[in-house]
């Protein structure tokens, strides 16, 4: 494995995007971290023998993790869709599988109509697909920049830092690291993209294989009754980031299902 940027040109802005990538075989696991989140939620699957014959991509989106963000970049899940292209024209002759998390999720199934050709599989762990009551992306986007940074931002911070949740305090850590602009603007932009119903219908119509994957604390969200013939899979022991509260199980249904 190998901690890299990778300089992205896009809209006249240069970015340079923090990555972990891993090279062997040409099968590529594509990771997309969550809102607020960063590259090393997926560290586990590095060290997973059962995917040892993969390829691996993790990337750091503009704004979070250790990727800089940009005063003139949109945070639009569409721009995020589109840099996450461009880093994977870095390694053209590969097929993908996409795993995205949360805001992952709705990025990734964005990147899909993009990377059609190369799709092979898509992996939706908890990725927004509706709108749903206690959205934290709802709640964000639902006050000025202002109120945002004062109140919505610091209890966010002390509400996941004393959770007993290994994903819930990873995410107190990084949502700290994280461009406040570009975390309130991207709140806004997966708002109004669950809203839409647009994200749901493209998952729905995905041509490659897919599956929908969750915390088995979120068994009762609205959106796993919408998934019609989609298969589904809880993760025991986990909430709303099942690969770091449960990663062994995670990984072995993730590895599963690749593999069948």
């Amino acid at each position: 494995m190998i901690s890299t940027a990778i300089p992205i040109y896009y809209n006249d802005i240069e970015f340079n995007i923090a990555s972990k990538c891993r090279k062997n075989g040409n099968e590529l696991i594509f990771f997309i971290h969550g809102l607020g989140c960063a590259k090393e939620y997926f560290d586990d699957a590095w060290s997973f023998d059962r995917l040892n014959e993969y390829s691996m991509l993790a990337l750091d989106l503009p704004g979070f993790g250790d990727s800089q963000g940009n005063e003139a970049f949109s945070y639009n899940l569409q721009d995020h869709a589109e840099i996450c292209r461009k880093v994977i024209d870095y390694l053209p002759d590969f097929r993908v599988h996409i795993v995205g998390h949360s805001m992952g999720g709705a990025v990734g199934l964005l990147l899909s109509d993009m990377i059609r050709e190369r799709l092979e599989t898509f992996v939706n762990v908890e990725g927004n697909l509706i709108s749903q009551s206690g959205d934290i992306s709802r709640r964000n986007a639902s006050v000025t920049f202002e109120e945002f940074q004062k109140k919505q931002l610091p209890g966010m911070i002390f509400v996941t830092a004393i959770s007993d949740e290994p994903g819930m305090k990873l995410w107190s850590r990084f949502i700290r690291k994280s461009d406040k602009k570009g975390l309130y603007l991207s709140s806004q932009s997966l708002a109004g993209w669950s809203e839409s119903g647009i994200l749901l219908e493209k998952f729905m119509d995905l041509a490659c294989k897919k599956i929908y994957m969750y915390g088995e604390a979120n068994s009762f969200m609205r959106v796993l009754r919408m998934l019609d013939g989609i298969p589904t899979i809880g993760i025991s022991k986990s909430g709303h980031f099942p690969m770091n509260d449960n990663p062994a199980e995670f990984y072995n249904a993730l590895a599963d299902f690749l593999i069948r």
